[in-house]
């Protein structure tokens, strides 16, 4: 890895005239401190789900207005829903036809930062 770069979600970065800056969950990225206002890319993204255990329909609360990418897997990987969401702070999915047994719901936010919460359906 060259001296100006740098590896971030598995993807070589590099950089050229900037400091990165890490301060708990943030990324920052700027030429000086005082540009970091603006430049910044959160790191940690926060999903609530309850009821768990889930019987008909689940409530999802992000801790922010949010766009990305939302599924859910089976405790094998398989992918039995997905969805897309658009500047939402939550939204809800309908269980009643889906087996018992232990899920994933997983986000992706558009800034490519993920969240997976495990989830019981058990009726």
């Amino acid at each position: 890895m060259q001296a100006d770069s740098f590896i971030f979600s598995g993807e070589l970065i590099s950089i050229d005239a900037v400091k990165i800056f890490k301060v708990t969950d943030t990324l920052f990225i700027a030429d000086s401190p005082e540009l970091l206002v603006s430049n910044t890319l959160n790191l940690k993204m926060e999903m609530s789900v309850y009821p768990n255990p889930v019987n008909e329909f689940i409530h999802i609360d992000f801790n922010e207005r949010t766009t990305g990418s939302l599924f859910i897997t089976d405790i094998l990987g398989k992918k039995i829903y997905a969805s897309a969401i658009f500047n939402q702070y939550e939204t809800g999915i309908k269980f009643s036809e889906t087996a018992n047994g232990i899920y994933f719901i997983h986000f992706i936010n558009d800034q490519g930062v993920s969240t997976t919460k495990k989830i019981i359906v058990n009726r």
